[in-house]
C-alpha cells in the first residue's frame, strides 16, 4: 500500500521481474487496504508504507496485527523513514520486515528479489493461536 503512483509503478516492475508471477494489488488508503481484504482472498504479502493520508501505515498495522483473520499476513514496511523510532515501533506492533524506500530501481529490485525469495520460498509466520504459550513449538 502506498499513495505516491510514481514508486507504486517501480515496485510493480520490481516486483514483475524478480517475481513474475506475483500479482501487485496497488492500494493508496489504509481504508482501501482493510476494504478490500474484508472482500478478497489472503494475500501472500503485504507491503505497507507508514506516511499514508488519513490513517498512518502504522495505524492500518496496529489493525492488522490485532484481527485475527489478518494477523498472520507477512507485512513488510516498505517507507522513506529511516526514524529509529518509526522502525522500532513497526516492529512492536508485528512488522515482519522493515525496508528504507531505496531510490534506485537497482537497489529496490534488489531489495524485492531478498524479500521475496524469503517470503515466497521459506519464511512463514507462526500460527494464529498468540495465547498457546507453546505456538512456536514444532512438535
Amino acid at each position: 500500500m502506498d499513495d505516491d503512483p510514481n514508486y507504486i509503478d517501480l515496485v510493480n516492475r520490481a516486483l514483475s521481474t524478480c517475481q513474475p508471477l506475483c500479482h501487485l494489488k496497488a492500494l493508496s488508503t489504509g481504508t482501501e487496504l482493510l476494504d478490500w481484504l474484508e472482500t478478497n482472498n489472503r494475500p501472500s504479502l503485504i507491503f505497507l508504507d507508514i506516511n499514508m493520508p488519513g490513517s498512518s501505515g502504522l495505524d492500518i498495522l496496529k489493525k492488522l496485527k490485532t484481527r485475527d483473520r489478518y494477523k498472520a499476513i507477512p507485512v513488510v514496511m516498505l517507507t522513506v523513514s529511516d526514524h529509529k523510532r518509526d522502525v522500532e515501533q513497526s516492529y512492536d506492533i508485528g512488522a515482519n520486515g522493515y525496508i528504507e524506500k531505496p531510490e534506485i530501481f537497482a537497489d529496490l529490485l534488489a531489495c524485492m528479489q531478498l524479500t521475496t525469495k524469503y517470503w515466497f520460498e521459506f519464511g512463514s509466520t507462526p500460527g494464529t493461536d498468540w495465547t498457546n504459550p507453546n505456538w512456536y513449538n514444532l512438535n
